[in-house]
């Protein structure tokens, strides 16, 4: 198995909703230049359609926000790599 998924923590008991559910709200983003971020009224509405508990709902948006900020900042890192990589074959090939 690879390293990652061997470092990897392990998932804690509801763990899989907040994945589940970030993952189905991900799907709502807009994609343009850069990936935006999930709205806040849909994860918000998502949250009313699980049937959170008034006193979950504002923890949830929360953590989703976290969760995509984090992925947000991980994708930009990719699309950096790939620019970089990309500027740096431009420049071997001009010479």
């Amino acid at each position: 198995m690879p390293q990652w998924y061997l470092d990897e923590p392990p998932l804690c008991v509801g763990d899989e909703f907040y994945f589940k559910a970030f993952w189905d709200l991900d799907t709502t983003r807009s994609y343009g230049m850069e990936l935006g971020p999930i709205p806040w009224n849909l994860i918000v509405d998502y949250a009313e359609r699980a049937e959170l508990d008034e006193e979950l709902k504002e923890p949830f948006v929360r953590i989703i926000r976290g969760m995509d900020n984090t992925y947000r900042g991980w994708q930009q890192e990719q699309s950096d790599r790939m620019s970089n990589k990309n500027e740096i074959g431009n420049k071997t090939r001009e010479k």
